[in-house]
């Protein structure tokens, strides 16, 4: 049964293509879960959520695939990392929809507003303060 959320819906326009999950809300502070419409998206495992908290750190910049391979598998590399990534980038984004995880060299980006990640709304409160 998908989670609810008490938080309100983002404020800015929602997405109305199928290749956004309309509305969606990453929270990295606690465990990693992705959030529309008050409910909980289906991640996958331990390594899609690994993944988008990699790229939730930094919304909007481009993480090398050669750091997200690194953090995801550290020594122990599949046979084929580079296939391993991109079979997992492949279902986080059947997950949170395709152009929420962009392409864009040299690796990934998480291609959402900064404020639609918890810990980024977070660290700007805190600067605010």
């Amino acid at each position: 049964m998908p989670m609810r959320s008490s938080r309100p819906k983002p404020s800015r326009p929602l997405r109305s293509t199928d290749r956004y999950v309309l509305g969606v809300e990453i929270r990295i502070l606690g465990p990693v879960v992705a959030v529309s419409g008050g409910d909980e998206l289906p991640l996958g495992g331990l390594r899609e959520r690994a993944l988008l908290a990699l790229l939730a750190l930094s919304p909007g910049q481009a993480i090398s695939t050669d750091r997200l391979i690194d953090e995801l598998w550290g020594e122990t590399l599949p046979r084929n990392p580079a296939n391993a990534l991109q079979a997992l980038v492949s279902r986080l984004r059947r997950a949170v929809g395709s152009a929420t995880i962009a392409t864009r060299a040299p690796g990934y980006v998480l291609d959402l507003p900064p404020e639609d990640v918890d810990a980024s709304r977070f660290r700007s409160l805190v600067e605010a303060a």
